[in-house]
């Protein structure tokens, strides 16, 4: 009986040859691997990890770490390579991992070299304010032994930016003030005060909850009452963004707390019945002033009231 190993799949194939033995007694004189090589890949400061289907919520400001889960076997290494999904230098999704290989049980690297983005002027005719394409990229994961041959095939994985990565990509792409905020930072609560493009997603503070609650209790319970309700909430950056160029028709305050769920605006209406005016924005004022700092915004139709 002779003994063939294929090292790839690990596969023993025997051919009769001489009298029979044990398959026992021809193991003991064969030395396997214990596991094939497996990964995870996810972000170290934000307790997030890959999801069975690859999506992961990073942003170009992470550093993204690879993590071997099966066991090395001892005087075996583990080599990394990683490779942008998109490999056009010109295009808004392609990077240079840096560093973009490595050898060791993990490995860690940033996203570099992104383009600007936008790419583009937005324009209210025009193109208008939109989140970079979601980024990609390959990971490569191969077991070598200790003179350098590779044992088994080598273990890719494909790795998406989710919609959360995607929209806090777009605190790294526009020049808002406050940072990126965390993943853990996101809540798909009170969907009420969400008025970003990511139903899932918001930043939602309790002092926006309350206040919320709070000032349309208080307007609706005063004398004389007077019904109000939330008209803007938080905002992700490129809804903030378009508000601006469509809406407001005035630079965009990149500093805004709606960015951040610690900022929102009531309606007012003709509360006097004698034509919606400043009267009536000093009506509702009165109540807001109870739950924040109030900030003129030069306009009659709402109070803007953010945490102080």
């Amino acid at each position: 009986m002779q003994l063939s190993l294929n090292p790839g799949s690990y596969t023993l194939v025997f051919q009769s040859t001489g009298p029979a033995f044990g398959l026992a007694t021809l193991l003991d004189n064969v030395s396997l691997p214990s596991q094939v090589l497996d990964f995870y890949v996810y972000i170290p400061s934000q307790f997030a990890n890959e999801t069975p289907d690859g999506d992961l919520s990073f942003c170009s400001d992470d550093l993204i770490r690879c993590q071997v889960i099966t066991t090395v076997p001892a005087g075996y290494s583990v080599i990394w390579m990683i490779d942008p999904s998109d490999t056009s230098p010109s295009s808004e999704t392609y990077f240079v991992a840096s560093p973009n290989s490595g050898v060791g049980s993990s490995f860690d690297f940033n996203l570099a070299s992104l383009i600007g983005w936008p790419n583009y002027a937005p324009t209210e005719a025009g193109r208008h304010y939109e989140p970079r394409p979601l980024l990609g990229f390959t990971v490569t994961a191969t077991l070598v032994d200790g003179a350098g041959n590779i044992v088994g095939n080598p273990r890719a994985k494909t790795i998406q930016q989710s919609d959360l990565g995607q929209l806090r990509q777009e605190y790294v792409d526009f020049p808002v003030t406050g940072g990126v905020p965390d993943v853990s930072d996101f809540t798909g609560a009170h969907p009420e005060l969400n008025f970003g493009d990511y139903p899932n997603w918001g930043l939602v503070t309790g002092w926006a909850v309350n206040a919320a609650a709070g000032v349309v209790a208080d307007a609706g319970g005063g004398v004389p009452p007077i019904t109000t309700s939330v008209s803007s909430c938080y905002r992700n950056p490129v809804h903030h963004a378009n508000v601006y160029l469509l809406e407001v028709h005035k630079p965009v305050k990149w500093g805004s707390q709606h960015l951040y769920g610690a900022a929102v605006d009531f309606r007012v209406s003709d509360f006097n019945a004698d034509g919606k005016d400043h009267k009536d924005y000093n009506l509702l004022k009165r109540f807001a002033d109870n739950y924040g700092k109030v900030v003129p915004e030069g306009v009659v139709n709402h109070v803007h009231v953010q945490q102080k």
